[in-house]
């Protein structure tokens, strides 16, 4: 594989991280904080959009709520709460997992950091 097609794979995979996460999060929210990252932080946005949303979100086998909900356990188990749980929270509650589903999958998430 030469440079140049290197570089093209990185840029689709961008594109279509950039797809998912506009899709997933809301287009004005994912546009609006990336014109707010600085020059030092967007290499880490790139890798991010292009890991992350591109690489793995796009990949088939699992529905993006199923994604989500899975996302929010390990964050919650690893206590890595705020801003990236509160985020997908909302995401699942706009799509309708609704309180009880919530409250389930907290206790999920929880019951695993028991037995450090």
């Amino acid at each position: 594989m030469s440079a140049s097609d290197i570089t093209k794979a990185h840029q689709v995979l961008f594109d279509e991280g950039m797809k998912v996460r506009k899709a997933v999060l809301g287009a004005e929210h994912v546009e609006k904080s990336m014109g707010a990252v600085s020059e030092f932080a967007m290499p880490i946005q790139h890798i991010v959009t292009e890991a992350c949303w591109g690489a793995i979100w796009t990949r088939p086998g699992l529905e993006r709520k199923t994604r989500s909900m899975i996302n929010i356990a390990m964050l919650t188990a690893l206590n890595r709460y705020f801003p990236c749980v509160s985020l997908c929270v909302l995401v699942e509650w706009l799509s309708g997992l609704g309180c009880g589903g919530f409250v389930m999958l907290f206790c999920a998430a929880r019951f695993g950091t028991v037995f450090k």
